[in-house]
């Protein structure tokens, strides 16, 4: 009697079980039935060191670029984030920031699964919470639960982007294909800006990689989908780290040893080196986002590294651990099924649903129907369109190579024909040089020709230096090259200059610096007073005969940062200058007499130097001088100071060595600490780097 009584509550329960639709228990089946690779203790160790490592990495990466760009967008460094973008005031911060947030989502998912390990005291990866897990939890308001029935929808793990959805192969083929686009868009740009021939080589190889392992992989791993889908995505973020993470430390790093933080300057000898500072402006335009666009071709690789990073997690268990299901935190209990794709459809074609069904049933069945349309549309994918995708990733990758190589034979001796600095872009027709030289001399003429100016391609010229021509002649052939960064004359005798190869903002619309070293002209040429370009920042005029200044250059010259008239025949202190916003001004070694008071707020400059001119007194008045770091008065004929001088304090030098005042004897009681007579040099010297840059432009013989 009590055996048949507990033989009847488990009939009873088997009964139960028999009433239960068939779908349900299908589903169970199919809901545990995870795509996961399991991995040995010491393997699974590696590979949970491997992700966090990387989130840590991009974290770490992704915030010191949001640093960066905050940086730069000082007014401190306004002048090399002009040299950037002219977009710079507006653009800077906002990527910036994108890329913080990025870096602050890679930070949050290591301290996840950091603190998931700890909490469980194993190696272990967090688990995302189940369709079944939200459903089950009773919520408030009604919108809380329908969020996160849809977010799992989309973003679970058998969701329309989960790691199990039967889309995976569509979207990741999809987002494949984004990336190479924008990975050969990185490539092309750094082809026109980059001139280590090893940079571009190594973004080229990237692609190619990108594009001819994912048909090698899929089609050795197209036994095992776990570890198709685990390979491809490691191998995916491995490539995509090299064009977004190391190429950039690479490319920066020189620039960031080189970068005085204390005076937010670099070298002399750097800033004066013609090949050097183009590298500067053109490869960090290759590390910075220069337009909207330019932001989100660098945006995607970043976002497909952490989407990758996420999946893999989502794959990838621990075999030691696995009955317990101990690998994933809070995942549910539940037994290892062998149940294959093939065997769940056959399973589903064979049920039968009763006209009656309860809600939760038909909720099960209409899952159940998804799964089956995602399988559906994953055997169709894999058919045909997967072998159509693989060709066509083979062929891009071909053709980038192919370009490459092309680019690579165009560019091949254009150091022989003065170019100092070779490019290789795509698709140009003409050799590719960011600075030229064109030494009249070396020549044998004594001026440049339009033929001369026409031999490079225009869009990727940065510095044009003419040097040593006896009757230079500069025409509207000067315009071709639109994109100039900056302009040198040197040693030269300018004949004409005439407004239709004028500089302007028409013609040279991000020219930032203008020299003119050893000229003889009686005037300053035409083609330079008809209304600069606002970016045109820095204009150094050192060895000529000029006598006199336009009495209108503030108007003409209206974004003038850096201005040097050195060591000509100037008798006058130009009044133009007091109304320019000059921070750099210096009129070294001219035979200006006297300076004028200055009581102009707009004359604000941070250097002043006067030394080598034959003034004796000092001006009773020097305007506002809030922001003045360094003046300079050596070997001029001051014999004494002015009281307003002692009372500017400490934050600024006065440099007087080799004055009547500081030779006097004994020496003035009364001088201020911050007046010294020690000379900055044994000889008077312009501030432009004479010496310096007349060993480097001196004529071979």
């Amino acid at each position: 009697m009590q055996a048949h009584q507990a033989e009847q509550p488990a009939a009873t329960a088997a009964r139960n079980s028999n009433d239960v639709s068939p779908t349900v228990l299908l589903y169970a089946r199919a809901h545990h039935h995870d795509l996961k690779i399991e991995l040995s203790a010491t393997s699974f160790i590696v590979c949970w060191c491997c992700v966090v490592g990387a989130h840590a990495l991009n974290a770490g990466f992704l915030i010191a670029t949001c640093a960066l760009y905050f940086f730069v967008a000082t007014p401190d460094l306004s002048y090399y984030a002009q040299l950037l973008t002219p977009q710079a005031d507006t653009l800077l911060k906002p990527c910036g920031l994108a890329f913080g947030l990025l870096g602050a989502v890679h930070a949050l998912k290591a301290i996840d699964v950091v603190w998931c390990s700890i909490r469980h005291r194993t190696f272990k990866f967090p688990a995302s919470v189940e369709a079944d897990s939200v459903s089950a939890v009773r919520h408030k308001w009604n919108i809380v639960r329908m969020a996160k029935k849809a977010w799992q929808a989309l973003f679970g793990r058998r969701g329309l982007f989960g790691i199990e959805s039967g889309y995976f192969d569509v979207r990741f083929m999809t987002r494949e294909a984004i990336e190479v686009a924008a990975q050969t868009v990185q490539a092309y740009t750094s082809s026109t800006l980059i001139g280590r021939t090893w940079i571009n080589d190594l973004y080229v190889c990237t692609i190619v990689l990108n594009c001819w392992s994912t048909p090698v992989l899929q089609h050795y791993t197209r036994h095992s989908p776990s570890l198709e889908r685990i390979v491809c995505l490691a191998a995916d973020a491995c490539l995509d780290s090299v064009t977004t993470i190391w190429i950039p430390l690479i490319v920066i790093a020189p620039y960031c040893t080189a970068f005085n933080g204390s005076s937010y300057l670099f070298e002399l000898d750097q800033l004066y080196d013609d090949v050097w500072f183009a590298n500067l402006v053109f490869e960090n335009r290759q590390l910075f986002a220069t337009s909207v666009g330019d932001f989100i071709w660098t945006f995607i690789p970043h976002l497909s590294i952490l989407s990758c990073l996420s999946s893999v997690k989502a794959l990838v268990q621990c075999h030691a651990f696995h009955k317990s299901a101990a690998v994933h935190c809070d995942a549910p209990m539940a037994a290892h099924h062998n149940t294959t794709v093939a065997e769940l459809e056959e399973l589903f074609t064979k049920v039968k649903f009763t006209e009656r069904t309860t809600p939760s049933q038909r909720r099960l069945r209409h899952r159940s129907l998804t799964m089956r349309m995602q399988d559906a549309i994953k055997r169709g994918f894999d058919s045909k369109k997967a072998t159509a995708a693989h060709i066509l990733l083979f062929f891009w990758g071909l053709g980038v190579l192919f370009v490459h190589l092309q680019a690579l034979v165009r560019s091949h001796n254009v150091a022989s024909i003065g170019c100092k600095q070779p490019l290789r872009p795509w698709f140009t027709p003409k050799p590719a040089c960011s600075v030229y030289e064109f030494n009249c001399y070396d020549h044998g003429v004594t001026t440049v020709d339009g033929d001369a100016l026409s031999t490079f391609e225009p869009s990727t010229m940065a510095a044009l230096i003419i040097a040593h021509c006896s009757q230079l002649e500069v025409t509207s052939a000067i315009n071709r090259y639109d994109r100039l960064i900056g302009l040198e004359v040197y040693n030269s005798t300018i004949v004409t200059w005439d407004a239709d190869a004028a500089i302007t903002e028409a013609t040279h619309p991000t020219m930032t610096y203008l020299f003119l070293i050893r000229m003889n002209a009686s005037e300053i040429p035409k083609g330079i007073l008809q209304g600069l370009p606002p970016v045109l920042q820095d204009i150094e005029i050192c060895v000529t005969n000029l006598t006199t200044i336009p009495a209108d250059l503030d108007v003409l010259w209206p974004g003038v940062m850096t201005l040097y008239f050195e060591m000509s025949a100037i008798t006058n202190f130009p009044g133009a200058v007091r109304r320019m916003g000059v921070s750099d001004g210096s009129f070294v070694g001219n035979q200006i007499v006297a300076v004028p008071s200055i009581n102009d707020t707009t004359f604000m400059p941070q250097n002043f130097a006067m030394s080598g001119n034959p003034i004796d007194t000092m001006p009773a008045e020097l305007g506002d001088v809030s922001e003045l770091g360094n003046m300079y008065l050596e070997d001029t004929l001051i014999t004494s100071i002015e009281p307003w001088l002692g009372a500017w304090g400490d934050a600024v030098v006065v440099y007087m060595g080799r004055t009547p005042y500081c030779k006097q004897q004994p020496p003035d009681p009364d001088q201020p600490p911050h007046v010294t007579c020690t000379p900055t040099a044994a000889t008077l010297n312009p501030r432009y780097p004479l010496d310096l840059m007349t060993g480097r432009r001196q004529i071979t013989i």
